[in-house]
């Protein structure tokens, strides 16, 4: 949700307190922290609801993705959300290598440098991958991206 510990997270969560099936709890996917993209998200909200999840379920796990601020050649995740402002546990990246323009496989290595420069410690990044299937989605190449079924 992102705004915070509201009635409505509270709702969302407390079903699955102290379930032993249950890890952790993904957050929000890509937070804007300067609200020109998507509706801004501050890291005191995130905080709050990492630090509520901790206080109700001991032992479980935040996490969030996100958002490279940066380029595709220069990624950038500093002034966003690190462990010191927000006490979430794991921070997702998600770098898109392949491109309709571009092929750089060493986009995911500056994302994970990017990351350690914003105060991420390395146990606390984690990877993400994404598989498309159906959409208008290309590749480099022209062909589509097909999701095995």
């Amino acid at each position: 949700e992102s705004n915070g510990v509201t009635q409505s997270f509270i709702d969302k969560v407390t079903p699955l307190l102290n379930n032993p099936k249950v890890f952790g709890f993904f957050l929000t996917d890509e937070p804007d922290p300067t609200g020109r993209y998507h509706t801004q998200v501050s890291a005191a909200n995130l905080k709050a609801e990492s630090d509520w999840i901790h206080s109700h379920f001991p032992g479980a796990k935040t996490f969030i993705t996100l958002m490279d601020m940066g380029s595709f050649t220069d990624s950038n995740y500093s002034n966003t959300y690190n462990p010191a402002n927000t006490g979430i546990d794991y921070y997702g990246i998600n770098p898109y290598p392949v491109r309709t323009t571009a092929v750089d496989f060493n986009y995911i290595d500056r994302a994970v440098a990017a990351a350690l420069e914003a105060g991420i410690p390395q146990s606390a990044i984690v990877p993400v991958y994404q598989a498309f299937g159906g959409g208008g989605w290309t590749t480099n190449t022209g062909g589509s991206y097909v999701m095995p079924t």
